[in-house]
């Protein structure tokens, strides 16, 4: 991994200028897939979708802005969210108004990945969580299944982490799987259906 000189952004709300990371370059090895579809890529970490502003504490689209290059600083940041900020993000985002579906898509998703982050992915047994943060991560998973995963095996996936086990278990065993992963990936996801495991799990 290569860093170069970082990405500058600028809040849309007051203006102020923030570094982020810009790569030179970078590879995959020791690249993690996650089954909430997370990525996690040492040697090539990605810049959060969602910014939040340092000195107004807005949050904005790292989509919407204009690739501007520093000359002079170099940043290692991401720009990565809590999981408080992102329920904070996709509620003032979602007053703003999204341009487009993929939008929300992108808020939905980030926070969904990230109360995995908060209580369930690097735990070994999953963490009590506030009732709020659970509701809004079942009105996300939600949201993902009808609007985002095409794929039968990701909505299944989605339902099992939102505890709805028995509609993941209805798509997995009408789901024809041609490819070994695949089959492998059903599964494993049926043997967490049997126990009512909720947690989410590396792919293999």
């Amino acid at each position: 991994m290569m860093i170069g000189y970082s990405q500058v952004l600028t809040c849309p709300f007051c203006g102020m200028k923030k570094d982020v990371l810009s790569l030179i370059s970078g590879n995959t090895f020791g690249a993690r897939l996650w089954s909430d579809k997370k990525e996690e890529a040492p040697m090539c970490p990605e810049v959060s979708w969602v910014q939040k502003c340092p000195q107004c504490g807005k949050y904005y689209f790292l989509s919407r802005q204009e690739y501007v290059q520093s000359k002079t600083t170099m940043s290692s940041d991401c720009g990565e969210l809590t999981v408080q900020e992102a329920r904070e993000a996709l509620e003032q985002l979602t007053a703003d108004g999204f341009e487009n579906t993929t939008e929300e898509a992108m808020i939905r998703l980030l926070f969904f990945q990230t109360y995995n982050d908060e209580y369930l992915r690097y735990e070994d047994e999953p963490r009590e969580t506030p009732t709020d943060d659970h509701a809004l991560f079942v009105e996300c998973g939600l949201w993902l299944i009808d609007h985002y995963a095409e794929d039968p095996v990701l909505k299944a996936e989605y339902y099992r982490e939102i505890g709805e086990m028995e509609k993941a278990k209805s798509i997995l065993e009408s789901a024809e799987m041609e490819d070994d992963f695949h089959k492998e990936l059903v599964k494993q996801i049926l043997e967490r259906v049997e126990k009512g495991d909720t947690q989410v799990f590396l792919i293999d």
